[in-house]
């Protein structure tokens, strides 16, 4: 059988942060709870999250945990403990655990606009009229909420990180740390 394990790049370290430089830090966000919802999404949220805000595209995420929308029937719920429960319930939604299936990414500084622009159509600025936070960023679909006023939080499925990575270093002309 022949050896191909050679053509894919080896996972990120996420031990540090990518990008540390005047204007711009990006940095991995390792030990977050993600857990997939699909199916009603108000019960889901209440019964797991009743603190959880409701995010989309550009939506400022208050407090430890976040709903994020992905679309009209499935969520990314997103804090530190996660609810713990996996399979089909009650309340006409699925959950399923995906600590590792998205790799977690913050970006802060006054250049994150600069490099968002040259990931995405968007102004960091204007309030996106987008429920979703489900957007095609830097060729790859990611979610993207703002985290606080000046952090750009960023979720990519985890097969696509390293690609990510290497293009956000790239872009924000630096090297890898």
């Amino acid at each position: 059988m022949r050896e191909i394990s050679q053509r894919w790049a080896p996972p990120p370290d996420r031990s540090g942060p990518l990008v540390e430089r005047a204007g711009l830090e990006i940095a991995w966000v390792p030990g977050l709870r993600q857990t997939l919802v699909s199916g009603e999404l108000a019960a889901a949220r209440r019964e797991l999250a009743s603190q959880a805000v409701e995010v989309g595209l550009l939506d400022l995420a208050k407090g430890d945990a976040a709903f994020v929308r992905i679309a009209r029937d499935r969520a990314l719920l997103v804090d530190s403990h996660g609810p713990g429960v996996a399979g089909w319930q009650a309340g006409g939604y699925a959950t399923t655990p995906v600590d590792d299936g998205w790799a977690v990414l913050d970006l802060a500084g006054e250049a994150a606009a600069g490099l968002v622009a040259q990931a995405a159509p968007l102004d960091l600025a204007q309030p996106s009229p987008s429920r979703s936070a489900a957007l095609l960023f830097a060729g790859c679909w990611c979610l993207l909420y703002l985290r606080d006023a000046g952090c750009l939080r960023v979720h990519v499925e985890a097969p696509f990180a390293p690609y990510l990575a290497a293009w956000m270093v790239e872009a924000a002309g630096a090297a890898v740390l």
